[in-house]
């Protein structure tokens, strides 16, 4: 009998050891489905085939556990998460999470078979988890998980503090603690209580100052080498000097006009509750530059204030033991009152202004408003006037009161009529100030006047040919709407 093996199929690479003998050895390299066939032959030349079928799978690869490597926890937490999720299998399905203890004290695991869970119950110290995953081909794999729980430090800032002024000034010392590391930084701070200083805010011993007399609370803070923090408050009483300090009085504030530029700073009423002899000094605090001051180390001394503005100056005051008060007062500086201001306006009938640059021209024939009038100085301003009406304006003709005084003689060109009642309405006033006017009337005839009234004065101008007449109002407040009427 003679047997003969050959592959049919599969991945190139097959191997039959012995092709030739009723048993051989077949070695593949690949995974893959291989068909080998098998010849018999008889002594007689007869032969037969028959094949056999050989399924070669990839081996299984293990899967990977996966954790979260390092936790810190600080007490009084004392439960941690331990997460496996991320742990995977390449060819399958995880099919087992088993979580256990290695080292470290007492820990309850809240499901040990879960990818998630939480470990309880656990004291300061450090702890060693492990995580077992297995496949669906039972293949496993372990990882490790370390936990840290940190027992916080002990913050001291030692005992309560009272002291008495002058005494201003203490060190505080503080005995903190860690009973499982060291502490690493430390922070001073005041909660409450007036303004306070700290020589050092991050050392184990610092010098505080304080300012006045009363009840302060200092924290301080300590973090150790695995950052937990505490805190610890400390009291700090600052009794009052039996020397009590003096009252600083600089004086009412004044107020000055321009040119006068001269006060007296005047700190005679102030007082020790002690009796004590006091010792004064003045001093600028702010205000326009160019001030002068007398002699400064006197309870009252001159002050010389050149420019307009607000000045501000302090008295400090001593007394014989060292404790000082100080005290300001404010004196203002007006500028020099405004220049009186004139508008003069000249009404004329249509033509024959007067051509002047410091008189406007209102023609009202024309308009009875006027525009707004310029000042004598050409400058802008918001007053404007209104006439009732224009009927019976008269051309005086030319030369008309040449040796006129009261105003300029083409201002007296144009006359208007007494016999007709007009109402002139002048506005945009400043109702905060007082104002002076003046009217000139003057006509080519005779036996003619005109009465002019602003509330209850009256004035009288006798009109015919008129040179010298006018009349005068003065310290007149416009109404509540900045306006003064003329009948």
């Amino acid at each position: 009998m003679q047997f003969k093996w050959r592959v049919l199929t599969g991945t190139p690479g097959a191997v039959l050891a012995n092709s030739d003998s009723a048993t051989t050895v077949f070695t593949v390299t690949q995974k893959g489905t291989y068909t080998v066939e098998l010849k018999v032959t008889d002594v007689y030349g007869s032969f037969s085939f028959d094949t056999v079928k050989i399924i070669v799978a990839a081996p299984n690869l293990a899967p990977t556990a996966s954790v979260v490597k390092n936790i810190l926890i600080h007490l009084p937490n004392n439960s941690a998460q331990l997460n496996g999720s991320a742990s995977a299998d390449p060819d399958g399905i995880i099919t087992q999470y088993q979580w256990s203890k290695i080292s470290g004290g007492a820990a309850t695991i809240a499901n040990s078979t879960s990818a998630v869970t939480t470990v309880e119950n656990l004291v300061a110290g450090n702890y060693r988890f492990e995580l077992l995953v297995r496949d669906d081909s039972s293949a496993i794999d372990r990882d490790t998980v370390f936990i840290t729980v940190n027992a916080p430090p002990v913050a001291n800032a030692g005992n309560d503090v009272s002291i008495t002024l002058p005494v201003n000034t203490t060190t505080l010392y503080t005995e903190s603690s860690d009973s499982d590391g060291t502490i690493v930084s430390y922070r001073w701070r005041k909660i409450s209580g007036a303004t306070m200083s700290f020589s050092d805010t991050t050392s184990a011993t610092t010098t505080v100052t304080l300012s006045t007399a009363g009840t302060y609370r200092v924290q301080l803070l300590v973090t150790d080498n695995l950052g937990a923090v505490s805190s610890d408050t400390v009291q700090l009483v600052l009794n009052p000097d039996p020397n009590r300090p003096p009252v600083a009085n600089a004086g009412a504030g004044t107020t000055l006009q321009l040119p006068a530029n001269k006060t007296l700073l005047d700190g005679r009423s102030s007082t020790d509750p002690d009796g004590d002899v006091l010792t004064y000094q003045w001093s600028y605090v702010s205000g326009p530059a160019g001030y002068n001051l007398g002699t400064a180390a006197k309870d009252t001394t001159s002050a010389t204030l050149p420019n307009a503005g607000t000045y501000v100056f302090r008295l400090t005051v001593t007394d014989v033991r060292g404790l000082t008060s100080s005290a300001q007062v404010t004196i203002n500086v007006l500028p020099v009152p405004e220049l009186t201001k004139k508008i003069k306006v000249n009404l004329f009938g249509g033509t024959n202004p007067y051509v002047n640059t410091q008189w406007n021209n209102w023609n009202v024939t024309n308009n009875l408003t006027s525009s707004a009038f310029t000042y004598e100085n050409a400058t802008a301003s918001s007053i404007t006037a209104n006439i009732s009406a224009s009927a019976l304006v008269a051309d005086n003709g030319t030369p008309y009161a040449a040796a006129a005084t009261s105003c300029p003689p083409a201002v007296l060109r144009y006359t208007s009529a007494n016999t007709s009642y007009r109402l002139l309405v002048i506005s945009g006033l400043d109702r905060n100030k007082k104002y002076d006017f003046e009217f000139y009337g003057s006509r080519a005839n005779t036996g003619n006047s005109s009465v002019y009234q602003i509330g209850n004065k009256y004035d009288t101008i006798e009109t015919s040919n008129n040179l010298n007449d006018k009349a005068s109002f003065s310290q007149i407040v416009p109404d509540n709407t900045g306006k003064v009427t003329v009948t």
